[in-house]
């Protein structure tokens, strides 16, 4: 069996992630300010330190 919470919140890390990348995307074909943008990108990168640092604490496997 595996370390269940840990991949909960590595899943629910990408989708985030995913959905501020989808959402900037479509902030620059809609021609948005470059403060919206900002804002977008400050939040996906706090989001992709986030997950770095799940992935860097231990991940025991549970048996």
């Amino acid at each position: 069996m595996f370390n269940l919470p840990f991949h909960c919140r590595v899943a629910e890390l990408k989708v985030r992630i995913g959905i501020e990348e989808h959402s900037l995307e479509v902030a620059k074909t809609l021609h948005f300010a470059p403060s919206v943008l900002a804002e977008w990108q400050r939040c996906r990168n706090e989001l992709v330190k986030e997950l770095a640092q799940v992935y860097a604490e231990p991940n025991y496997w549970l048996f």
